[in-house]
C-alpha cells in the first residue's frame, strides 16, 4: 500500500475514523492474526507509511482512534495482537501529528508530545514486551 497526497493545500479537513478499523483491515492483509512474528515488517513498514502521509499531509487531518492499554489485558491472543498494535499504531500517528487530544468523560485534554517521539527525543514506538 502507498500512500500519497492527492489534494490541494486549500482542500478542506480530512476525517478519519477509525483507525482500529484501519488496522483490523491491516491485521487481516499481513494475516498478523495467524502469523504475528512473520506480519510484523511488514505490519510496521505500513504503520510507518501512514504515519508519514499524515505529517506530509498538506492539510488537516483528524484522526479517531480507540484507546487501549487502560483496561484489563485481553484474554485471546487475537485480541492482545490487536490491543499491542493499536498502541504502536496510535503512539507512531501521534507522533506525527501537531496536536493530540484524549477524549474521555466528555473533555478534550491535550497532549504533551511522548518524550521518545520525533516532537520530543526520539525513540522507538514500540514497547520491549510488545507482541
Amino acid at each position: 500500500m502507498t500512500w500519497r497526497r492527492c489534494c490541494p493545500t486549500t482542500a478542506p479537513p480530512a476525517l478519519v475514523d477509525c483507525l482500529g478499523v484501519w488496522l483490523t483491515r491491516e491485521l487481516d492483509v499481513t494475516d498478523a492474526w495467524q502469523h504475528p512474528e512473520q506480519a510484523r515488517p511488514e505490519l510496521q513498514h505500513r504503520i510507518d507509511e501512514l504515519a508519514t502521509a499524515v505529517a506530509g499531509s498538506p492539510r488537516r487531518v483528524v484522526l479517531v482512534t480507540n484507546e487501549v492499554g487502560s483496561g484489563v489485558v485481553p484474554a485471546t491472543q487475537a485480541g492482545r495482537t490487536f490491543r499491542d498494535w493499536l498502541g504502536i499504531l496510535n503512539a507512531s500517528v501521534a507522533d506525527a501529528c501537531d496536536e493530540v487530544l484524549l477524549c474521555v468523560a466528555g473533555r478534550a485534554l491535550s497532549l504533551p508530545p511522548r518524550p521518545g517521539g520525533p516532537h520530543g527525543a526520539g525513540t522507538d514506538p514500540q514497547p520491549k514486551d510488545a507482541i
